[in-house]
């Protein structure tokens, strides 16, 4: 894994030398066609001051479309019922490094994950991520997933707005002063800092 990552849904279209990207999020089941996936990346993906927002709302193929896993990727998934992780953690290659995305503002489902689901998929592949929630439980998101053996924490998935989801300085806020929290507690964890891409550089 390179210093920086394009995370998704953005890793799913741009790639840098430099960088890592993060492909998905991709859920067990597919979400939408291949139009409707089109047409929402292209509808809702768009600039804002000082940011991006989307609401394309986990619209994917479904993990089954991947035949064949890219270890240079990070592949970034999550469940729409919790008892869907099994299945997902199952299908993606041991070699593989997940991205587990515990957080989506454009879908009325709060993402759930248990204990033994955690464990599983730290036991399983050599990395593994937790993409959190910018709200007030990620220090409970956070003390949980450490207290399982989580060593890398994404801090943090896209604001939720009545747009949809908005990445840019308002989440480069919310990530900078939660990510020097969670490293005083916890100085042995890694954490992603996510706030969004502003250009090609």
């Amino acid at each position: 894994m390179k210093k920086f990552l394009i995370s998704a849904p953005f890793g799913n279209y741009l790639s840098h030398n430099k960088c890592t990207s993060v492909c998905g999020t991709y859920t067990l089941y597919k979400r939408g066609d291949w139009l409707t996936r089109l047409y929402r990346s292209i509808k809702t993906i768009r600039p804002i001051k000082n940011g991006w927002v989307n609401n394309i709302g986990l619209q994917n193929p479904g993990i089954r479309s991947i035949k064949t896993f890219n270890p240079e990727k990070i592949y970034s998934i999550t469940a729409i019922q919790p008892e869907e992780w099994d299945e997902l953690i199952r299908y993606i290659p041991e070699n593989i490094t997940v991205e587990l995305n515990l957080s989506c503002p454009n879908i009325e489902q709060k993402i759930q994950i248990n204990d033994n689901q955690t464990m599983n998929c730290i036991n399983r592949f050599p990395l593994v991520i937790f993409k959190l929630s910018p709200t007030s439980e990620i220090y409970n998101q956070a003390d949980r997933l450490v207290g399982l053996g989580a060593k890398y924490l994404h801090v943090a998935n896209t604001l939720s707005t009545n747009r949809g989801g908005e990445s840019g300085e308002r989440l480069k806020e919310f990530s900078l002063k939660t990510i020097r929290a969670i490293k005083n507690k916890y100085p042995h964890i890694k954490i992603i800092g996510g706030g969004g891409i502003y250009s090609p550089e």
